[in-house]
């Protein structure tokens, strides 16, 4: 039995989604911004060094707290007003 090519094609497209979205999975790095009280999610980077200065640059915007987080919500870094040489000097 053969199967049509656009249907192999459809399969291999299926199959390079999945690991991709498991790779992402596992090393999903969130930004989060406080804004009134509520966290709202901002981007999402597969990188920690991408997410902390993604971070950074948005501290630096808007003065509003930001959180990196993992997907099952560990916080991995942060900033709030009050703490500004943490934004002015990171350290890893």
């Amino acid at each position: 039995m053969v199967a049509p090519a656009h249907q192999l094609k459809q399969q291999t497209a299926q199959i390079d989604h999945g690991i991709l979205d498991e790779i992402q999975k596992l090393h999903c790095y969130s930004l989060f911004v406080e804004h009134r009280g509520r966290w709202i999610l901002g981007t999402r980077s597969a990188s920690k060094k991408e997410a902390r200065e993604a971070a950074i640059r948005a501290f630096q915007r808007a003065r509003l707290p930001v959180e990196v987080r993992l997907d099952d919500g560990t916080v991995v870094f942060g900033l709030r007003a009050g703490y500004p040489n943490v934004a002015a000097n990171p350290t890893e």
